[in-house]
């Protein structure tokens, strides 16, 4: 899976995310909409969007087994430069938000350094509200050298693999789920133990990603599926896509919209869907891929910056409504977040660069040439 299939497949996560928030959260406040559709599909689809967030995570694990986990030799610096690489386009779009909500009056300053690091998901707490993912990758990086050294030791062996990577963490989530407790402070045992037991279900899906390089998962479904004709391989992956879609939902009313369970399946749906994208993504145009590897490049800085039409700013959500029909509202709502998003990535690229600069975690442009 190159870099560009990555962000292919983040790109569709992305459009998931937006449906979802759209049309299966009942986030919405006075907007009304139309759909081609049957009403019901439109919330399915919006219901089963969800399934972005393990779709993202996968992807970030494949990325981190390709680029550190799995590799002999990486820079010292690795960790603290994508720490800075991380945050600051987090923090670009924190500063936007927080002058916004000082012009609404909204602004609550107490609440400045949770929203650092999106300490606690709490939407009356949250300046950006979407940005609890934050605190998950911001632990998936810092528990980068234990994965690369725990990886050291066993090598490959598929089902040491599975039950320390993906059974474990699903078994502790589900016997320690009562004790979740992301909204609130009590004190920083239940504090630390709650963000545990939220970590271990994402990591869960975050590992199927690095499994699925580490096995090269993606070779091998190619080597089968290029034998046969291509239009139907595109068929069949689009095929799997809306009956995932469909059986995620079904899960979900199966388990009566449990929190605890509603979820646990995605760790089979996700690469499924991930080999699916790849396989359209080989036999579709580039000019019909790159709109969406775009969007997956930045899908970060879109999902962050979409916030501000919900929850503790839902004063702006009627904008998103305007155009009336569903699939009408998804393009506009991108079309309307997109010069936002490219304001904010130019921002944040330029303090990253200048921030590694200073501390030397980068070879200025100087340095390179001379050497």
């Amino acid at each position: 899976m190159t870099k560009e299939q990555s962000n292919q497949i983040k790109g569709v996560a992305l459009l998931l995310m937006f449906w979802h928030h759209l049309f299966g959260c009942g986030w919405q406040v006075d907007g009304s909409y139309k759909t081609i559709f049957q009403p019901e599909n439109t919330f399915v689809f919006g219901m089963s969007g969800r399934i972005c967030i393990s779709l993202f995570l996968f992807c970030s694990g494949y990325g981190f087994y390709k680029s550190y986990i799995g590799k002999e030799n990486i820079a010292k610096k690795y960790i603290v430069v994508k720490l800075i690489k991380f945050l600051i386009p987090y923090w670009a779009i924190l500063f936007f938000t927080i002058c916004y909500l000082i012009y609404t009056q909204k602004f609550e300053v107490k609440y400045l350094f949770i929203n650092l690091f999106a300490l606690l998901n709490n939407g009356d707490i949250l300046y950006v509200s979407f940005s609890w993912f934050i605190k998950v990758y911001i632990t998936i990086i810092l528990l980068l050298p234990l994965l690369k050294l725990i990886e050291k030791k066993f090598k490959k062996n598929i089902f040491i693999d599975i039950t320390f990577y993906i059974l474990i963490p699903v078994v502790i989530h589900l016997l320690l789920y009562s004790n979740l407790n992301e909204s609130t402070y009590v004190n920083f045992f239940s504090f630390i133990f709650s963000w545990f037991i939220m970590f271990m279900q994402n990591f869960a899906f975050f590992s199927v990603g690095m499994l699925y390089a580490k096995y090269n998962i993606d070779i091998k479904c190619k080597k089968i599926i290029h034998k046969f004709n291509n239009i139907l391989v595109v068929i069949a992956s689009l095929l799997c896509f809306f009956i995932i879609i469909r059986m995620r939902y079904r899960w979900i009313v199966y388990v009566n919209y449990q929190w605890k369970y509603r979820e646990l399946l995605d760790i089979i749906y996700t690469p499924i869907i991930a080999t699916g994208i790849l396989f359209i993504s080989d036999n579709t145009p580039n000019c019909g891929k790159k709109v969406i590897e775009y969007i997956g490049q930045h899908s970060m800085d879109y999902w962050l910056i979409s916030s501000i039409f919900f929850l503790n700013t839902s004063e702006l959500q009627f904008i998103l409504y305007l155009p009336k029909y569903a699939i009408l509202i998804l393009i506009w709502k991108v079309l309307i977040i997109t010069p936002m998003v490219i304001i904010c990535s130019f921002v944040s690229e330029k303090v990253t660069k200048f921030l590694l600069n200073r501390l030397h975690l980068i070879k200025s442009k100087t340095q390179s040439q001379s050497q």
